[in-house]
């Protein structure tokens, strides 16, 4: 299996259509809804870029795809995928060392990662620095070693070790850092439907399966304003309030109006006692739904009653 089929193979990445259906977002509890970003937004459209990247890795277009990710981790600098995949053009276009900075950014980003450390390893070995990709290695050694070929990411595990272990041997092109070839996400129906079935993890209290099922639609779409509103309502769920916190924020930074995240931030400003943020984020809420919209009534309840969440 080559190197991005197993990221895709074993993080099932999934796409996401820029509109969702109305009835996934009403059964979401209002995190949907995003709205094109307002002027102070960034100067690309962060998921649009993504999909440019990603067909252009799919037609062999390096120089092209590593334009598009470039913008991509302009607009949104804390999302892992943009990373990942911009360390993926590199590589592809001939510059391994570029490849290692995006890796670098990407595994910083999202240290549990077991594709993106996969990938540094073997840039790392492939640009001389067997030490640090032995280093890469014996860590996903260990994880394995505690999985015991019994966790979900087991077979990621064995595939990644192996793949760096090819690398960390001696060939005659070990210069060269070239992937292999590309398998496409899901398409935009495929994706909604991925998204649908995460919101229902979500709702049925499958926070774990949940978080899962998000990260691999983000990782087929890139960053997304809907998708970072559900990780932020994940997190507060699981008590992780600082991570929830920032999730809102990066939604926001793409999308200043979206509804779903004043809601949720606002909600997460109620659980902290601070009801001044909280009617902050409602005061942005009524200006963007001029004429009331369900995430404004709803934050006005948890204003008025200290609603918890069920």
């Amino acid at each position: 299996m080559t190197r991005l089929l197993m990221v895709i193979a074993g993080c099932a990445a999934l796409g996401l259509s820029s509109a969702l259906p109305p009835a996934v977002l009403a059964a979401s509890g209002g995190g949907g809804g995003g709205s094109a970003p307002s002027a102070s937004g960034p100067m690309y459209d962060p998921a649009a870029e993504y999909q440019k990247g990603m067909t252009a890795v799919s037609n062999g277009k390096w120089k092209d795809a590593q334009r598009a990710f470039n913008n991509v981790t302009d607009a949104a600098p804390k999302a892992f995928e943009g990373w990942f995949m911009l360390g993926y053009a590199k590589a592809g276009g001939g510059d391994p060392k570029g490849a290692r900075k995006a890796y670098e950014r990407a595994v910083r980003l999202k240290p549990e990662d077991i594709a993106a450390r996969r990938e540094l390893a073997i840039n790392l070995a492939k640009i001389g620095e067997p030490e640090k990709a032995r280093a890469e290695l014996a860590l996903l050694q260990g994880r394995a070693a505690t999985c015991a070929e019994a966790c979900p990411d087991a077979a990621l595990l064995k595939s990644g070790i192996a793949a760096i272990e090819t690398a960390l041997a001696p060939r005659a092109d070990a210069g060269a850092v070239t992937p292999q070839s590309f398998v496409a996400p899901p398409g935009p129906d495929q994706g909604d439907q991925a998204y649908a079935d995460a919101l229902a993890l979500v709702n049925q209290g499958r926070l774990d399966d949940a978080w899962s099922a998000l990260g691999k639609a983000e990782l087929a779409l890139g960053p997304h304003p809907d998708i970072l509103t559900y990780k932020g309502y994940v997190r507060r769920r699981m008590g992780e309030t600082h991570m929830a916190e920032d999730y809102y924020r990066q939604a926001l930074a793409m999308a200043p109006e979206h509804r779903g995240a004043l809601e949720y931030y606002g909600e997460l400003k109620v659980l902290e006692g601070d009801l001044a943020g909280a009617r902050r984020l409602l005061a942005r809420l009524d200006q963007v739904c001029a004429y009331g919209c369900p995430e404004a009534e709803e934050l006005r309840r948890w204003i008025a009653t200290g609603a918890q969440p069920s």
